[in-house]
Parts: structure tokens; sequence; C-alpha cells
């Protein structure tokens, strides 16, 4: 096992290949949080945007191509069953998304009995500008916070007091948080495009768990989940089907502990 692995393996931490769709990271009812930050399928059809103030390629690959309305339900239909399996009743989810998702992803949470206790918004001050000039500027996504169904009330966990101390000045913490992008020469890792700040998953993991806790992420990416979840002394298991990312993953929670 190489040197970053067993580091990992000390802490309870482990970063996977697999497919997020059929591989399930964890036992079934065994997480408390699971992150995720599944695909917002906007690559194909020669896709383009606004890199370094100026019209570029931003088609991410394959993982990323647009499905079609059908194909791209069923997608989200089958990484929230997993995810429902995975959870604790007392767990909760919570995902990243924006417009092109955000309606697919409420329907079926909405249809599969999970219960949506808040669709935030993460601002990005830094977001790029809107190089068309035919639309607003895109600085926004979406933070869906949700607790998996089962029968009775929901018991997911909600750190009133360390939020309201960390992030609201002593007064309740709004769902619209104002977190700069990773972007350019800023990101940790270049290698993957939409790497998301550490900063807003310290804010998720603060909200919804405590040290010890098992935290997943079906779609790891460039690991920033894994960071957090160090951080804040949690049980990780991250899960990739790209074994770049894997090892990316791996390298920087490693660095991270070491």
């Amino acid at each position: 096992m190489p040197k970053s692995s067993n580091l990992l393996a000390e802490r309870g931490i482990e970063v996977r290949l697999g497919d997020s769709l059929a591989h399930r990271a964890v036992d079934r009812e065994s997480a408390d949080l699971v992150f995720a930050d599944p695909p917002y399928l906007l690559s194909g059809n020669g896709a383009r945007g606004c890199k370094a103030g100026r019209w570029a390629d931003i088609d991410k690959g394959a993982w990323d191509q647009f499905l079609g309305f059908d194909d791209a339900l069923q997608f989200h239909r089958r990484w929230l069953a997993n995810t429902a399996m995975m959870l604790k009743p007392s767990g909760a989810l919570w995902c990243t998304t924006t417009r092109h998702s955000l309606g697919a992803i409420l329907f079926t949470l909405q249809g599969t009995g999970w219960r949506v206790i808040n669709c935030g918004t993460w601002c990005k001050p830094n977001a790029p500008p809107q190089l068309s000039c035919r639309a607003l500027t895109h600085s926004t996504e979406q933070l869906i916070w949700a607790a998996p169904p089962h029968a009775g009330r929901a018991r997911y966990r909600f750190n009133d007091r360390e939020m309201r101390e960390r992030f609201g000045g002593g007064k309740q913490v709004r769902d619209w948080w104002v977190l700069p992008a990773e972007t350019g020469n800023k990101k940790v890792h270049t290698g993957h495009p939409t790497q998301k700040p550490v900063a807003l998953l310290e804010r998720i993991l603060a909200c919804s768990t405590l040290a010890g806790d098992l935290v997943v992420d079906p779609f790891v990416g460039s690991g920033t989940t894994g960071v957090a979840a160090a951080r804040r002394g949690c049980r990780f298991v991250g899960v990739d089907n790209d074994r770049r990312y894997v090892r990316m993953a791996t390298a920087r929670i490693a660095a991270e502990l070491a």
C-alpha cells in the first residue's frame, strides 16, 4: 500500500475508484453525511465560456456531457437512490448544483420521500464576466440540504450554535453564502475543472457533522471534501470513476494530514 494510503487509513480516510451510480461506498445506513457535487451536464455541442476574460472551450469531458432530459433525470435518480441507502436515518445530504440540474434534483428528492431542509445559494464575488452581454452574469450555485426518506420525524443534525458563532456573528446563519470560487492560479490543483473551495466544505461540515462522523463523497474529484473532513476530524470515503482524480485526491488529502 502506498505511504499516502497508509496515512489516510490511519485516520479513517479512503479514496477509491468506483462508479458513483452503482458503487455503494459504505455499508447501508452507515454514513452521517453525504456531500455530492455531481456533474452539471453542461459540456458537449461546442460548449464555450469565459476563461481568463476570453472566450474558450469549456468542455470538461465525457463525464459532463449533456444526456438529454430523460437520461439526466435517470442519472440523478440513480445516484440519489444510492445515497439514500448509505445514509443513516439521522444523516443528511448536501449537494451543489446550478439551474441546469436544480429542477431535476429537487423533483427527484421530493418524489422519493426526501425532506428538503434548505435550498441555499453560494454567491461567488469573483465569478467570470458574461462575455455575450446577453444575460446576467452567472455568479451563483445552489446548495441543497436534505434529510433521507424514512418513517417519522427527520432526525438530521444541525449545529446551530457553532454556525452562529463561526459564521453568523452570533446571529442565525442565512441561506446565502458569499465565498470566492477557486479560479486560475488560486487553485491548489488545476487538474480538476470544478474544484470547490475548502471554505465551502468546511461550512457544510460545521453545519452537519461532529468529529468522528463518517462523510462520503460519491464524486470526489480533486478531494476538497476529504481535506475538509480531515480538518474536522471526520472519517471519510471518497469515490471517483477516474483514476487521475483518485490519485490527485489521495495525494492532496495526505498532504493535508502530513
